[in-house]
């Protein structure tokens, strides 16, 4: 999609539905992903945060220039080519979508009373320093990071959310990134009684 493409008063700017995030102080992390593993992972300056949270489905792109014209002291005509850019390019990986209708999205965020557990088909193994998941009954194989095994090893034990954070010792933000990304490929089980 290109900015010429968007009706810049009428449409209305959205994360893809299958989109999760990571905000930090500087920059933020934002996958899309598919039911067959993570399609596609990106990482976005500190002015790419602005824009991304402002994509809310709530907002026009003339909205959106408009609120950063006052954040940003930049002339009108570099903001909009800036921004065009950054639209064309997210909305080109699936990232953002345009919407007729308002209508506001919404971060998922689990609340910490939740009880994780591991789905029951799934089974995990260590192989060559990557963590080797694999859904028994749809014979998906997923391959992550090794920093998410003190998460996962929680999640064996079918903790709360909150008894998770405190042992890995990661902020909710973090933890809640990784279980929402092992929530959407099935391989774990969130519920609100263990």
């Amino acid at each position: 999609m290109k900015p010429s493409d968007i009706n810049a008063d009428k449409e209305y700017l959205a994360w893809d539905e299958n989109c999760i995030w990571l905000c930090r102080e500087n920059d933020a992390i934002i996958t899309r992903i598919h039911s067959i593993g993570a399609q596609l992972t990106v990482r976005v300056n500190a002015e790419g945060v602005s824009l991304w949270k402002l994509c809310d489905g709530t907002r026009t792109l003339e909205d959106i220039i408009t609120f950063l014209e006052d954040e940003y002291y930049t002339p009108r005509e570099i903001l909009i080519r800036d921004v065009a850019c950054a639209v064309e390019a997210l909305s080109g990986m699936g990232l953002i979508v345009t919407r007729k209708e308002k209508k506001q999205s919404f971060q998922h965020i689990y609340s910490v009373e939740n009880h994780v557990r591991w789905a029951d088909d799934v089974i995990l193994r260590e192989e060559d320093g990557e963590l080797i998941l694999m859904n028994l009954s749809t014979s998906h194989v997923y391959e992550l990071p090794h920093k998410f095994l003190p998460i996962l090893e929680e999640c064996k034990k079918g903790h709360t959310i909150a008894e998770i954070q405190n042992q890995v010792g990661e902020g909710c933000d973090v933890v809640n990134y990784v279980l929402e990304y092992l929530d959407n490929l099935g391989l774990i089980v969130v519920n609100s009684q263990e």
